[in-house]
């Protein structure tokens, strides 16, 4: 991660703690008079609500809005989908290291799902994007009539494909409608175990946290991601899925795969920051540490059972 991004995850962390302060004290940040203000302030109603992709094992809640998630919330009620690419990509934590070749969209419209979501991690995303930071995976979803694809995408350039696509999704309005048979959710990893995401109901509504938004200039979207996962279904088809389980460190690992296909990448988080002590081992092959809660290995063509281990206390204690 550059020095630019820590700086600005630290600007946003002190401005939080700072508002929090003023905000227990009563007072405003622009008067410290009684009737200067009561210290709130409104956050935008975005639609990056924590994922449950359903590919998952997760000993997290995950029932927080992204810009104030702690944790990549996911669930283990279908198979799992994973990467449909399996080069283990090197370089900094929470980002690829080969450099994209495809451009990242800047020109944003004013009412892109991307500029509608005001959180803190809507803004660390654009600015990843935009100071070629890509992020390790993004996690592309769809739901049609019960029927649930999951596939973690890796390829730096097909995520700067992904986020392109989606900055030309825009917010047309409120609706009272609802579209339950069919939908499309958009995730990408971030930092210290945070990860953002967009939900929509049939391509059409935005899901908020105060309702449904009408979107439009999707199509593209929807078709890409409709690609992704028919190319990831024939790899299933062809190789079948292997599964994973943990033998050993289940109280440091909160999220995997239970299911994964042969040659693929697979994501691990872990319960605490990886500066080097902490181990993950896919039988008996130990993972890349990415660093900052991020471990992933190549699924091999058998079942797996992941161990996790310190190898010496954190903080640099006696074992």
């Amino acid at each position: 991660m550059s020095k630019l991004t820590r700086g600005l995850i630290a600007a946003i962390c002190v401005a939080a703690f700072v508002a929090f302060a003023l905000a227990a004290c009563g007072c405003s940040a622009t008067s410290s008079s009684s009737g200067g203000g009561d210290g709130s302030s409104s956050e935008s109603a975005a639609s990056a609500d924590v994922a449950s992709s359903s590919s998952s094992v997760d000993t997290k809640s995950s029932s927080a809005s992204a810009d104030s998630s702690e944790s990549a919330g996911k669930s283990a009620n279908s198979p799992s989908a994973e990467s449909t690419v399996t080069t283990d990509y090197s370089g900094p934590a929470f980002v690829n290291g080969s450099v994209a070749t495809t451009p990242v969209e800047t020109d944003i419209p004013e009412n892109s799902v991307l500029l509608f979501d005001e959180s803190d991690l809507s803004r660390i995303l654009r600015y990843s994007m935009e100071h070629d930071e890509i992020p390790v995976v993004c996690n592309v979803w769809s739901d049609e009539e019960g029927d649930i694809v999951s596939v973690d995408v890796f390829d730096p350039d097909q995520i700067v494909q992904i986020y392109n696509l989606l900055s030309k999704v825009t917010v047309v309005g409120k609706s009272d409608m609802g579209i339950l048979d069919a939908g499309y959710r958009i995730s990408f990893e971030l930092i210290n175990a945070l990860h953002i995401s967009y939900s929509f109901e049939g391509g059409e509504l935005l899901n908020s946290k105060d309702g449904n938004y009408l979107v439009e200039g999707g199509d593209e979207l929807w078709r890409l991601v409709d690609q992704i996962q028919a190319e990831h279904l024939k790899k299933v088809e062809a190789k079948g899925y292997r599964d994973i389980s943990v033998a050993e460190g289940d109280e440091f690992i909160t999220s995997y795969p239970i299911k994964a296909v042969p040659g693929d990448l697979v994501l691990v988080d872990v319960a605490t920051a990886t500066d080097g002590s902490m181990h993950v081992a896919a039988n008996g092959v130990e993972a890349k540490n990415w660093g900052d809660f991020y471990f992933t290995f190549t699924m091999p063509d058998a079942d797996v059972e992941l161990e996790s281990w310190f190898s010496s206390p954190p903080g640099g204690g006696l074992a």
